[in-house]
């Protein structure tokens, strides 16, 4: 298979050329195109050299107050997402160049359910760590972080959440960290287990945390919140539910593998009343202990859907070969 850019400049999205540096193990024969929406577009001629099939990589988000009513597919509606999204005349030359010889399939990141075809599949950022196998049902519940919400300011929804997990700490009985360094500090003023603890974190792009405590943090929480930013898919879907439940909110997406709202994983309708439903999940009867550890390990059998070495051959390369076939 050969890789290329829509850009002239043959510029790949960094988190998408990982994923593209996997596609590249197949024996398949096609092209992929990759195309991540940045400023400054410039068609790639290259691109009317393309002999045989060539498949669409199309990462493209459209900002936090995308309306989700509808898909932008290229050689389709671009002119219609021109003035809110494409910054230049290259991309109408794109769009021409994809209607004029459409892909054998197009992976779209932020596609609507309701547009999904045989031809026009989801795709999303797998996960690239490791998946530890779930615990049991006792060490779930001693977990002494009941709500982890790591975040940066992409998305106003994400600033809303964090103020309403201070406004209401005090109403459900609940103590608010805002800083993970103060974990430990946090466990020594007052033992795991005889409070309910909650971490609200923003943490800029310029201060991010390295991966291995981003997910040592999620193996103590029972619940990780996984908001919208630019785009409404985003990373930490595919990492949330590695070691807890993932808390998303509802969208209009197709996904690759589905998250389904109380099997594998729990979707709020806004961010305001988040809080009031995540403390009724974590309720303290039985039932609801057990409800929300069959949650998590549904969670963490998805994700390994969503791992890099089960995503890119079960899903990505099979999806390719089928339509090879019939092609």
């Amino acid at each position: 298979m050969r890789i290329l850019s829509a850009y002239k400049d043959h510029w790949v999205d960094p988190p998408v050329m990982k994923i593209m540096s996997h596609l590249q193990k197949t024996d398949l024969d096609f092209t992929a195109v990759v195309v991540t929406k940045r400023e400054g577009y410039e068609f790639n001629l290259e691109l009317e050299q393309i002999k045989g099939p060539w498949v669409l990589f199309d990462f493209c988000e459209y900002n936090w107050d995308w309306d989700q009513k509808e898909t932008h597919l290229f050689g389709v509606n671009t002119w219609d997402f021109f003035d809110q999204q494409m910054d230049t005349a290259h991309w109408i030359s794109f769009c021409e160049w994809v209607r004029d010889n459409p892909p054998l399939i197009y992976f779209k990141r932020e596609l609507l359910d309701k547009d999904r075809t045989e031809k026009v599949l989801p795709i999303e950022y797998p996960c690239f760590y490791p998946i530890p196998e779930p615990q049991s049902f006792e060490d779930f519940c001693a977990r002494p972080i009941d709500v982890s919400y790591l975040w940066g300011e992409s998305h106003p929804d994400r600033v809303t959440l964090h103020i309403e997990m201070y406004r209401n700490q005090n109403f459900f009985n609940y103590h608010l960290l805002d800083n993970a360094l103060h974990i430990e500090g946090c466990f020594r003023d007052v033992p795991a287990g005889q409070r309910s603890v909650w971490l609200s974190q923003k943490i800029p792009h310029y201060a991010r945390y390295a991966m291995e405590d981003v997910l040592m943090i999620g193996s103590a929480s029972k619940i990780s919140v996984s908001m919208p930013g630019a785009g409404v898919k985003c990373f930490r879907h595919s990492e949330s539910p590695i070691n807890s439940v993932m808390v998303k909110m509802l969208d209009e997406l197709a996904w690759s593998y589905p998250w389904v709202h109380k099997y594998n994983c729990i979707k709020e309708f806004t961010a305001s009343i988040m809080v009031y439903d995540i403390s009724s999940v974590l309720n303290q009867s039985e039932d609801s202990k057990q409800k929300l550890y069959e949650i998590y390990r549904n969670g963490v059998e998805n994700c390994r859907n969503y791992h890099i070495d089960n995503y890119i051959p079960n899903y990505v390369l099979d999806s390719i070969a089928s339509a090879l076939h019939d092609a």
